[in-house]
């Protein structure tokens, strides 16, 4: 998709930079889902959920590409 606007941007950049697009938008579809969550729960989602959504958006970050 880069390249195609900037041909002088290398394969591995392109990529890398997808790789961090694709990730930011599911940490913040993560955050949707909690925020989601709190409403729904009247403010007060279980422990449990709470940890999972956590957990997931940690997860997310750890696979980011250079880390």
């Amino acid at each position: 998709m880069l390249n195609r606007n900037r041909p002088y941007c290398s394969e591995a950049v392109d990529e890398l930079i997808t790789q961090l697009i694709d990730t930011q938008i599911k940490v913040h579809l993560t955050a949707c889902q909690h925020l989601d969550l709190l409403k729904e729960t009247a403010g007060s989602p279980s422990d449990h959920e709470r940890r999972v959504l956590r957990d997931k958006c940690h997860t997310l970050y750890e696979a980011r590409p250079g880390t």
